[in-house]
């Protein structure tokens, strides 16, 4: 597609000229430009003019003239309709725009045409909000000239940069959807972050007031849902940028920094693994929740089940749908699927719904939580048994189970749980079970994991050393 386009340009020159004049002054125009953003339509003009595809200076100047007409013509409608746009907006509840419009207006005066240019949506309206409030069109004038001028150079630049530097963007597109995938990943992961923030701001806090009326959750649980939804995103992005070997130097550079491994540091690392071989977990999971429902802890023990329950099923589905290869020195050994970890993905969801039952990231509990969850990670792909992005989207599956377990528990018929606990209540096994200490059942897990891999060799280092 970009070929043909690039063929098409150095073919026809003129009508590449002719497109970045029709782009430029529509972009220009009242609302119709919002839907043509320049970011999008400009840089590829840009890279055509500096690869020399197609005259430079004539470009611009027609740009620059495309770009000054939709401004006027934006600028004369609302002169001319002023008083049908006061009408309408008081038929239609609009009169809010129109004040926000005018105070922009008369606080910045002529540099508000030069500000709105890059206000994103709204910047084209700037200039029929300017003939509504009947800007003197001499002030307009000499301020939309350096606006156009300063839009046309921030947006042809990044075009002109890739030509000027010889990256061959036809030969690259992977790499750019890659690293579009990428950059979009890290912002979902800053949103993550500042995600009880964001969850606050006006415009996000309604539209997930609606979310949660519709699923019945209570208004504290904004933050909650914002997160799972990020997570989802942050989810499929990550997949598919490791499926499109967006991760593939990364994982290499991880791997040959950690190429070098000494026994002693293997050995650590296998310790760990054991303490957190999948099938144990998920029996001490089923442990821990039957003591805690014995001791009348029934949201919490759903919770620990639900979350544990969530990330198994999510993580072995994506492992044997993906296919992803291993490190080559453990393959035969572990198999290849990969994608993702899945003591990484079944830990991170133990720990969280087991130490931060009710997210208290403040106290003690998370800092043991986050350290036993990195620990793990990075014992994983300290044997090599996974690359870096395996374990970091087994954490991320780990998370979002969490976070969803905590959206479901409150749906879910605690009372049949507790009648079916006072059921089976006998006197004698339910003193017994309510009297279980946490820690003791923990240490006992610890010592049988440890045990099992001895036993089955499990703690050997000669398969993981390169």
């Amino acid at each position: 597609m970009l070929e043909q386009i690039n063929q098409i340009a150095q073919s026809n020159p003129e009508y590449a000229i002719a497109i970045a004049f029709i782009f430029a002054f529509i972009e220009s125009l009242p609302f119709i430009g919002s839907f043509f953003p320049g970011m999008l339509t400009m840089p590829p003009i840009g890279w055509l003019m500096a690869s020399g595809v197609i005259p430079g200076w004539q470009t611009f100047s027609l740009i620059i003239v495309g770009a000054m007409l939709g401004d006027y013509v934006g600028f004369f409608i609302g002169y001319a309709f002023r008083d049908v746009a006061h009408k309408k907006a008081s038929i239609y509840n609009k009169l809010h725009w129109l004040s926000a419009g005018e105070s922009f207006i008369q606080h910045h005066g002529p540099l508000s045409i030069i500000i709105g240019r890059f206000i994103g949506p709204f910047r084209s309206s700037v200039p029929l909000f300017a003939g509504i409030f009947k800007m003197n069109s001499t002030h307009f004038s000499l301020a939309a000239l350096p606006s156009v001028f300063l839009w046309a150079v921030v947006h042809l630049s990044p075009g002109a940069f890739i030509a000027w530097f010889n990256f061959d963007i036809f030969a690259q597109t992977s790499l750019i959807i890659n690293v579009l995938m990428l950059t979009c990943l890290g912002a979902c992961c800053c949103a993550l972050f500042f995600s009880n923030q964001l969850a606050s701001s006006s415009k996000i806090e309604s539209l997930l007031t609606v979310v949660c009326h519709r699923i019945r959750q209570p208004l504290a649980m904004r933050p909650v849902i914002l997160r799972v939804i990020l997570l989802i995103i942050g989810l499929a992005l990550a997949s598919l940028t490791i499926i499109n070997g967006g991760t593939d130097t990364i994982n290499q550079a991880v791997f040959a920094l950690i190429s070098s491994q000494h026994a002693p540091i293997v050995q650590l690392s296998l310790i760990h693994t054991a303490i957190c071989y999948i099938p144990f977990v998920l029996l001490l999971t089923a442990l821990l929740s039957i003591v805690l429902a014995y001791q009348d802890k029934y949201d919490i023990a759903l919770q620990l089940f639900l979350s544990v329950s969530i990330a198994f099923i999510v993580c072995f589905a994506l492992k044997y749908l993906i296919h992803y290869p291993r490190p080559s020195h453990v393959s035969a050994l572990l198999g290849n699927q990969s994608l993702p970890s899945g003591h990484s993905c079944i830990t991170t969801a133990f720990i969280l719904s087991y130490m931060m039952p009710d997210h208290q990231s403040n106290s003690y509990r998370s800092i043991l939580s986050l350290a036993f969850i990195v620990l793990t990670m990075a014992s994983r792909v300290l044997i090599g048994a996974h690359w870096i992005s395996d374990v970091v989207v087994g954490w991320m599956i780990g998370y979002l189970a969490y976070q969803i377990s905590l959206l479901i528990t409150p749906l879910m018929p605690v009372n049949l749980l507790r009648s079916l606990t006072n059921y089976y209540h006998f006197q004698r096994s339910s003193t017994i079970v309510a009297g279980l200490s946490h820690i003791g059942i923990i240490a006992t897990y610890a010592c049988i994991s440890l045990l099992y891999a001895m036993l089955t060799n499990k703690l050997s280092v000669g398969p993981y050393l390169i």
